[in-house]
């Protein structure tokens, strides 16, 4: 579902749904024991995967679960914009969600689950993605999660007698097989002492394991001039939750510790923390395009979003949208180093985010600042 382009997915399509999704395809008589195994386990897939906006053109408003909001994934709202009208009809003509169509069209609860989406500036097609995991990709802990949170035939729990049950019908299963083969059987008190302990095995590692935190790298908190011949950026954004606004800051610096740029920027949107703040590094790197201070570095807070940017790996989540952004205009910005600094060393990107709340409009300084820095520029200059 995630790697269509495979060899194996390409095999199975070509096979089995030539004409549908994964998520419609069925199973006959005639499938492989390989095919089989993935229908089974077919309904806790659909139940934990929704649809990752990206360019909006394949996503249908109304049919298709897109909405990060467990467990429909659908809009509670009525379908008053057509059956088949798809997401891309809800953006703006300036790159975002149309906030006066949603509030005319959806419900304020569907409002602001569609808000919390980001959108890809660079034309990315729609992906399926596990909703259930931070990066968007299944794995077997989380599934298992959804599993028994799933009613099926056998009832709403499955108890742990019945677990045993089926391990013990399986192990014997298993020694007649051996049997055939002329290898040495158990007794029946063996399988069942063997079959308890696989079943608890089963819950420990389903239990989840505490790790000891790794020891934090002691970083400077002041904030440092970049290299000769570079500047720096910070970025930093700030919520207002109850009114769905975001405030980004921006600061551009020379070598000398003079501003070069500056920037506070207002969205409404609902994002969560770690997006607002790769949405700020999206737009300050931006800005350094717009102003052509090139080659930089970047500082940011926000510690998981740069180890995320800089691991160079896809997130098959809505985060995953900016940072594929972020890892181009990168390159074309020619930013050389994306670091993260702790909020001390943020100040001015910090207090510029708070001002960019209560801007009636995005706001822009070159070679200028808000008197709201003022003291934090001039202190950061005499360091």
């Amino acid at each position: 579902m995630a790697n269509r382009n495979s060899l194996v997915a390409r095999v199975l399509k070509a096979s089995y749904f030539p004409y549908v999704d994964f998520i419609d395809a069925e199973c006959n008589s005639s499938a492989s024991y390989i095919w089989k195994s993935l229908m089974w386990g077919k309904n806790i897939i659909v139940t934990g995967t929704r649809w990752r906006v990206g360019d909006g053109k394949t996503i249908r408003i109304y049919k298709d679960r897109w909405i990060p909001r467990p467990t429909t994934f659908r809009p509670f709202s009525p379908p008053i914009l057509g059956d088949n009208t798809t997401v891309d009809k809800l953006f703006s003509a300036f790159g975002g969600w149309n906030v006066d169509m949603l509030k005319s069209a959806f419900c304020d609860e569907d409002t602001t689950a569609i808000l919390s989406i980001p959108i890809s500036h660079s034309s990315v097609q729609d992906s399926l993605q596990w909703h259930y995991e931070q990066n968007g990709s299944y794995s077997s802990k989380s599934g298992y999660r959804v599993g028994t949170a799933i009613k099926s035939e056998i009832g709403p729990s499955f108890s742990d007698e019945l677990r045993l049950l089926c391990v013990c019908l399986w192990k014997i299963w298993s020694l007649q097989n051996a049997v055939v083969h002329d290898s040495p059987s158990s007794c029946v008190v063996d399988v069942v002492e063997w079959a308890s302990g696989y079943v608890a095995d089963f819950h420990n590692a389903c239990d989840p394991i505490i790790v000891a935190p790794a020891l934090a790298v002691v970083r400077s908190p002041i904030w440092i001039p970049p290299d000769i011949g570079l500047y720096k950026i910070n970025c930093d954004a700030a919520l207002n939750v109850a009114s769905c606004l975001v405030g980004f800051g921006i600061v551009i610096r020379n070598r000398d510790s003079l501003v070069m740029a500056s920037s506070s920027q207002k969205i409404t949107v609902s994002f969560s923390p770690q997006v607002v703040e790769a949405e700020a590094i999206r737009r300050g790197l931006r800005l350094v395009l717009d102003t052509c201070l090139f080659p930089c570095v970047l500082d940011s807070d926000a510690e998981v979003v740069v180890r995320w940017i800089n691991s160079g790996k896809l997130l098959n989540s809505e985060i995953g949208v900016i940072i594929m952004d972020i890892q181009n205009l990168l390159l074309q910005a020619r930013c050389v180093l994306i670091n993260f600094s702790p909020r001390k060393a943020n100040q001015i990107a910090h207090v510029l985010a708070k001002n960019g709340l209560s801007c009636v409009e995005d706001m822009f300084w070159l070679e200028e600042f808000p008197p709201c820095v003022g003291y934090l520029v001039s202190t950061e200059c005499s360091l």
